[in-house]
């Protein structure tokens, strides 16, 4: 079956501020406006100065796109225009879509520039803003995902939400959300206010919630959710969820239905469609629920934290291949994403490829492999991927290892590392997810330790650098220069990062002054962690949030990244007891937060 339409971001209904839902629907359904005497555009957008990746790919569209400055507020204000605040990120196949049928298109571009203050933004470089609007769309529409757009009041109060829309259904929306701010700006604003989260103060409890009763609901949880015929967790789609994997395999004893199950997800996830066998390395994500039609992003942090749970299954099920597959996606880190002037690994590869199709840089159609390989090897490939039959993909298949000749097969299917649309830039959250891999690496991969500390000294050396800039950045560009400022991501993944290769120094006999250094750095990102990001009412991603209602967190979920509060936790588990509930409902969310428990229960006994 060939792969069709989806969207970016599983769809999670949700019962939260109904009132909104249907005011905004209602009008959203039955209003009209005309915008057939929009003017056109008078002057191009202000992105081609930017230094991502993401907002330069849109600083030739008509639409006068800004970049997110605080300012944007009084200018919407002064003009009493509602902001349309759309983030993405580069590697993103539906932003690239959507860019190309709505943002390129003069029609779109018109009705935006007269209507709206629009605004772009690298959801990579500003992660608690592009939540807010997470946050937000799922709650209200129900599902989110990237582009995520919310339109905002002028003060900067979300009030609509939505993802990727074909042109004709853009515009239809577009003309009735402004025939509803046109029409009802107070009650809109009323409703916007009404709904903005609240933040709650601290207040004193004890922490009932042990890491024995967690694993219990985590384990129960885990046991309707499993999927038995294909492994990973029952979904339309199939993402990797490393850190409930992580979590389980770190138990003591778990149960064997679970090891079973854990072992047949580590299979199919390194032989299927999820993982690039001729270049190594996993995607992101696969559409469909057998993990055969992969969303052809490649992530960095994927990388790491896959890296890090094949090192570990490799000793837990004394599989060779596991400790291959985990050797092969730290070598495909190195050699595709490695930036040797700055000593930091980039962010990702686009799933389009420089002719804007996706999948494009990883398919193979039949004349093309014929062409690339001998006689014998193409005969092997032709029985293995079915060439005969209809092709998986629109650009043909994706290769898979085959039984006979796979390394003169895979040796002449690579690419270049110029072959793939990159995002250069280096975020430094994302690297240190890449120090512990290696601190993995070394600890459990004894034939190539040599090679995995003089890589984790490069990291360590890239990391200092950039956190020796003040203010410390979020990321660096491809030059070194600083983009955006480091969050609490920065903070809680690195602090965990040289947690763990101070742990693997010590194991491995380090010099006593290296050993030390670390233990300095460790020290001090705690205190600015806690100094720049810890409020009365919990923990803030950023320590200078842009948007008006930006929430707080005792308890951050899992994302694609390991939560950062779980990171932090270990010390304090006075803020853990204020979301210990929120850790019950659906423990999976919240799969780091095992770590956390067990290291209390280390430090207080």
């Amino acid at each position: 079956m060939k792969t069709h339409l989806r969207l970016t971001h599983q769809i999670k209904p949700l019962k939260k501020w109904p009132g909104l839902v249907i005011f905004i629907t209602l009008f959203i359904g039955f209003s009209s406006t005309s915008w057939s005497d929009a003017e056109p555009p008078t002057s191009s957008n202000k992105l081609a100065d930017t230094t991502s990746p993401y907002l330069i790919m849109h600083a030739q569209d008509p639409v006068h796109w800004q970049s997110w400055q605080l300012k944007i507020l009084a200018e919407a204000k002064r003009q009493q225009k509602p902001i349309l605040l759309s983030s993405g990120y580069f590697s993103c196949h539906w932003c690239h879509v959507m860019q190309r049928e709505n943002y390129q298109d003069l029609e779109v571009a018109q009705f935006l520039n007269q209507h709206f203050i629009s605004v772009k933004i690298d959801r990579e470089l500003l992660p608690d803003t592009d939540q807010t609007l997470i946050n937000f769309s799922r709650q209200t529409a129900g599902h989110a995902g990237w582009p995520q757009h919310v339109v905002l009041t002028p003060e900067g109060l979300p009030f609509y939400a939505f993802v990727y829309l074909p042109k004709a259904q853009l515009l239809e929306r577009l003309e009735r959300v402004i025939a509803l701010w046109q029409s009802n700006p107070k009650q809109i604003r009323q409703m916007a206010e009404k709904v903005k989260p609240k933040p709650k103060s601290f207040s004193p409890a004890p922490l009932t919630l042990d890491y024995d009763r967690f694993i219990k609901t985590f384990n129960r949880h885990l046991q309707q959710q499993m999927d038995d015929f294909s492994g990973g967790l029952k979904a339309s789609q199939k993402f990797p969820n490393p850190h409930i994997l992580l979590t389980l395999i770190q138990q003591t004893n778990p149960p064997k239905d679970f090891q079973a199950w854990l072992k047949l997800t580590l299979d199919q996830m390194q032989s299927q469609g999820l993982y690039d066998a001729v270049h190594g390395g996993f995607f992101r994500y696969t559409i469909d629920p057998n993990w055969q039609s992969p969303h052809f992003e490649k992530m960095l942090y994927t990388q790491a934290l896959l890296s890090k749970l094949y090192f570990m299954a490799s000793v837990y099920f004394k599989d060779s291949s596991y400790l291959q597959t985990a050797r092969q996606t730290l070598q495909y880190a190195e050699q595709y994403l490695w930036n040797p002037s700055i000593q930091l690994f980039m962010s990702s590869h686009s799933a389009i490829d420089f002719k804007q199709r996706e999948g494009g840089s990883y398919l193979w159609s039949r004349q093309a492999l014929q062409k690339q390989l001998n006689p014998m090897e193409f005969k092997v490939v032709t029985e293995a991927w079915h060439l005969s039959k209809t092709p998986p993909f629109e650009l043909g298949w994706l290769p898979k290892r085959t039984a006979n000749h796979w390394p003169e097969i895979q040796a002449k299917l690579q690419r270049p590392p110029m072959a793939f649309p990159t995002d250069n830039k280096s975020i430094l959250g994302w690297n240190s997810l890449m120090l512990s891999s290696y601190a993995t690496a070394y600890q459990w991969d004894r034939a190539n330790r040599d090679h995995y500390l003089q890589r984790a000294e490069k990291l360590l050396a890239g990391l200092k650098a950039a956190f020796d800039l003040t203010p410390s950045p979020r990321a660096l560009n491809s030059k070194g220069k600083s983009m955006g400022s480091a969050t609490l991501e920065e903070y809680a993944l690195t602090n965990q990062a040289l947690a763990d290769w101070q742990n693997t120094l010590i194991n491995g006999s380090p010099s006593k002054r290296e050993n030390l250094d670390l233990q300095s750095w460790q020290t001090r990102l705690l205190t600015q962690a806690q100094q720049q990001f810890l409020t009365a009412s919990g923990w803030q991603l950023s320590s200078a949030p842009i948007l008006p209602g930006q929430r707080n967190y005792w308890a951050i979920m899992d994302s694609d990244l390991p939560s950062a509060t779980a990171l932090l936790d270990c010390t304090r588990p006075k803020h853990l007891s204020q979301a210990q509930a929120e850790l019950l409902v659906n423990p999976l969310d919240y799969a780091s937060y095992a770590t956390t428990l067990k290291c209390i229960e280390e430090v207080t006994h």
